[in-house]
């Protein structure tokens, strides 16, 4: 009986310790910091420009650099609360590359006066569908399934079309964040949005 007992708790206790996240490459966040579910966020400036963007840790954001273009101040929009913008962080490789290639670098992160803890899953992309989550102007929670076509060079590039105001929505794969949207295409790239790599965002 004594030795049916100790099979059990053993089993039990191997129960306990498998990992929550199944590939190598998605890793739980660092800091012991627990991790948080990929949620869009509604980004607004005071000229009425609106983009998106995504929590990333207990105090920062990340979205699109070339957000920041509108004027000043900006605000954090999610689950019905507002958000002052304290500071901001332009990657600064985005203005150095040409139009073509620009996508690949348009990053941005925000300081803001998060309540709560925690970090987002982040991971490089891999061949296979993708989703972008974002916020309509309404503040209304929108998602489109994208398939990744492809890298060039650093740009990547995903078959899907998007709306107007998607700027700096996170692009989500197998529950971590793999990218930020920057563009969508016009004309014969019509149906086509480009990102930058969400691991960038702690390169500057």
């Amino acid at each position: 009986m004594r030795t049916i007992m100790v099979a059990i708790l053993l089993m039990a206790l191997q129960g306990c310790v498998m990992p929550v996240i199944g590939d190598a490459d998605r890793t739980a966040p660092a800091d012991d910091l627990p991790p948080r579910t990929v949620q869009p966020l509604l980004f607004r400036a005071a000229d009425g420009t609106v983009c998106n963007a995504v929590r990333t840790g207990p105090d920062t954001a990340a979205t699109a650099a070339h957000c920041l273009d509108a004027a000043r101040p900006f605000t954090l929009t999610g689950s019905g609360r507002s958000e002052p913008i304290l500071s901001t962080r332009a990657n600064p490789a985005y203005g150095r590359l040409d139009a073509a290639m620009g996508a690949a670098a348009d990053l941005a992160v925000l300081q803001v006066p998060f309540d709560g803890a925690g970090r987002v899953v982040i991971a490089p992309i891999r061949p296979g569908p993708v989703v972008i989550s974002a916020r309509g102007p309404g503040g209304q929670r929108e998602t489109r399934r994208c398939d990744y076509l492809g890298r060039a060079g650093g740009l990547v590039e995903l078959a899907c079309p998007i709306p107007l105001g998607w700027s700096g929505a996170p692009v989500i794969q197998d529950g971590a964040l793999v990218g930020i949207v920057s563009s969508r295409g016009r004309g014969a790239t019509r149906g086509i949005t480009q990102m930058a790599d969400a691991a960038r965002i702690d390169s500057f």
